[in-house]
């Protein structure tokens, strides 16, 4: 079928949407959750939950550890320096390409749901959560680790056939969870909606009003975008 994207500053209501339509639309539907946040995820790789596991056993054990002394020799204390940089650097390595990894398979979970006719709605999408992060051409200056993610990510995931924005005021998500502040939900606002001028299929949905209002306006767009791709197949 086709996949749909809800995207929108943390507390916007992207979760309790997306689930809602997966339930109410007269549609074949499936939920799937691309964020990186791994309590909230639906499918993942196997290794993710060992790997994350891992990762929060190791930062526990280093919290606890009592600080080592610093060596006094110089020629020696260089030389655990570099030692530990380069392990840090493989570290980062696998980290990234775990999390590719994880990137591409929600990819190949949602294409498997498409081809057995099922609209896909995701919660989030890695690609324009971080566009301006690891993809916006007009940064100039960016890490090579963030280059090399943005152009794997590229690799691994595609655009969904229709992205809807929740948009409302930064304050308005900040008061309904609380997180984050209202300044910086607003500046993820001003990102998300300046999406619309690179993707195909982008429209825009007022989420400052009641739960019932904002999805029946979403599902308003996908019902139209489906009806408009079945006349274009048939044409």
């Amino acid at each position: 079928m086709f996949t749909v994207a809800l995207i929108g500053p943390d507390g916007i209501g992207k979760t309790t949407i997306a689930r809602h339509l997966e339930k109410s639309l007269p549609l074949a539907v499936k939920y799937l959750y691309m964020g990186d946040n791994l309590e909230s995820s639906n499918y993942v790789l196997p290794t993710t939950r060992w790997w994350s596991a891992r990762k929060k056993a190791k930062q526990a054990g280093e919290a606890s550890a009592a600080p080592a002394k610093a060596p006094r020799d110089p020629a020696r204390q260089s030389g655990v320096r570099f030692l530990r940089a380069a392990r840090r650097r493989v570290q980062d390595a696998h980290g990234l390409l775990h999390t590719v990894a994880e990137e591409g398979y929600r990819q190949f979970v949602a294409d498997r749901f498409s081809k057995r006719g099922y609209i896909v709605v995701f919660d989030r999408h890695f690609l324009l959560d971080y566009y301006h992060h690891l993809l916006d051409p007009n940064v100039e200056r960016r890490r090579f680790g963030h280059r090399l993610h943005g152009f794997l990510l590229k690799l691994v995931n595609r655009e969904p056939d229709l992205v809807i924005c929740l948009d409302a005021p930064g304050d308005v998500p900040f008061k309904r969870k609380g997180e984050r502040t209202p300044e910086l939900l607003e500046d993820r606002r001003t990102q998300y909606l300046s999406l619309g001028k690179i993707v195909k299929n982008f429209a825009v949905v007022d989420a400052d009003r009641s739960l019932a209002l904002v999805i029946e306006d979403v599902a308003r767009h996908i019902t139209r975008f489906r009806e408009e791709r079945q006349r274009g197949q048939r044409g």
